[in-house]
């Protein structure tokens, strides 16, 4: 195996476990996750005439989790509700390590095979003696 596709598949690895929990339980442990999945479901049927959300709710996108919301409704309209709201949960969680990635990669913070950061040579940043004592 070549360590490209060793890496690739380490990543996904660390991706499944990252989000592993969200996918053992009901409800992820986020103490609003419910509301917000409710929020999102009278999103997903506002103008249905049967519910008649439209005459009891108001809607105001433009609040704290309205990305969370509008994603969740819009992928409500191919899976169920729970489905989506993990997906959706699932795809920021991803999302947030592969930016950490990128920082990380991009400051040269990630470590190479021999335990140095990736890109810089043996001894750099240790006042060039190789990290041995003078």
């Amino acid at each position: 195996m070549s360590p490209a596709a060793a890496r690739s598949r380490l990543a996904v690895a660390a991706a499944a476990l990252w989000v592993l929990p969200l996918w053992v339980v009901r409800f992820p442990p986020m103490v609003d996750y419910p509301q917000q999945l409710a929020l999102s479901a009278i999103l997903r049927w506002y103008s249905d005439p049967v519910r008649r959300f439209r005459e009891t709710y108001e809607l105001a996108l433009w609040t704290p989790h309205g990305l969370f919301k509008l994603l969740t409704a819009g992928l409500a309209w191919v899976v169920p509700i729970n489905l989506a709201g993990k997906l959706v949960v699932s795809a920021s969680l991803l999302g947030v390590g592969l930016a950490a990635l990128a920082l990380c990669r991009r400051a040269g913070l990630l470590l190479g095979v021999r335990g140095q950061p990736a890109g810089h040579p043996p001894g750099a940043g240790r006042g060039g003696d190789g990290g041995r004592a003078v």
